[in-house]
């Protein structure tokens, strides 16, 4: 299984994201509805580690299938990703519900990938700074 020729945006590119927006749309209706019947958040935080293991074993047996060659075992698929993004989405959300803690962490999220695209080099890319700021050594 090899990526398509870029044929710039295209529908099947929405594909991923859409699922990704629906995973984390749907914990705060699903976690929601199973504390008010009366489930613990510990019990939750439980179900969350066992289904983000499923989605990502079965993600691994998808991409590793009918071979498993550990070579070529792609280990960070889609199913995979998104077992990480529901892993981390539901802990969080059991853990704090409240918007700035959430908007805090986005906005710690988007600095870092930014310094991380700044200025560290990538292998075959190299680096886009100019030059590194002095508390990086190189």
């Amino acid at each position: 299984m090899n990526h398509a020729q870029w044929n710039g945006l295209t529908p099947t590119d929405l594909v991923f994201p859409t699922f990704v927006f629906v995973v984390g749309a749907s914990i705060a209706y699903a976690f929601d509805a199973r504390l008010a019947r009366g489930a613990t958040r510990a019990q939750l935080a439980c179900h969350t580690l066992q289904r983000a293991a499923i989605l990502f074993l079965l993600g691994v047996v998808v991409n590793g299938f009918p071979f498993f060659e550990l070579a070529n075992l792609r280990i960070y698929g889609v199913l995979q990703r998104i077992a990480l993004c529901y892993l981390l989405v539901g802990l969080f959300y059991l853990w704090d519900k409240r918007v700035w803690t959430k908007v805090a962490a986005l906005v710690a999220a988007l600095v870092g990938y930014w310094i991380l695209l700044r200025w560290f080099p990538c292998p075959a890319q190299g680096c886009r700074a100019r030059k590194f700021p002095s508390w990086i050594k190189v």
